[in-house]
């Protein structure tokens, strides 16, 4: 559990936040899994489907299984509403760069490094933690979309991604229309 807080957590930092709505982190929290989806690269899931991940009725959910003292390991302050970053999540110097690692799980720390290796590392670490979570969510969603192709055939399989990208087009029209 503090590990996707960390990665959550570096992943705003990259945005340039150090303190969010608690509905605001849950919700990146949420959206990880998504980070370098196909599915959601190629419009076959609605871009509104990552809001309803973490709304006000499953704050209560999220709050059970993320307590303070998982937030307190992952160098995370709740402040009432809000969810304050760590001074390390700046990663504006290699201790802290070096501690946020420390926090991750080992594959994206090694990813991480991959990326870091091509560019100044401590200058917002929180972009390479994302690059490093886009490669092995988009290595498992494209597993996962190959077999859904072995398992229905290439005609099922083609039915099945044109009948989700038009409900994902009809979705993102309905919102567009509000």
């Amino acid at each position: 559990a503090t590990s996707a807080l960390v990665v959550a957590a570096a992943t705003l930092a990259a945005d340039g936040y150090d303190r969010v709505r608690r509905s605001d982190f849950y919700g990146r929290l949420a959206a990880l899994s998504y980070l370098g989806d196909v599915r959601m690269t190629m419009g076959a899931e609605p871009p509104q489907k990552l809001a309803s991940l973490a709304t006000a009725a499953s704050l209560p959910q999220y709050d059970e299984l993320y307590t303070a003292t998982t937030f307190r390991a992952a160098h995370l302050t709740l402040r009432g509403e809000f969810v304050e970053l760590g001074h390390a999540y700046a990663a504006t110097t290699a201790a802290d760069v070096a501690l946020l690692a420390s926090l991750l799980p080992r594959e994206i720390r090694r990813r991480a490094a991959d990326h870091a290796s091509n560019a100044v590392a401590t200058i917002n670490y929180g972009h390479h933690v994302r690059a490093a979570v886009v490669d092995v969510t988009r290595w498992s969603s494209r597993w996962q979309s190959a077999k859904g192709v072995i398992t229905a055939g290439v005609g099922g399989a083609a039915r099945y991604a044109w009948s989700k990208w038009t409900r994902a087009r009809a979705a993102t029209f309905a919102a567009s229309a509000k």
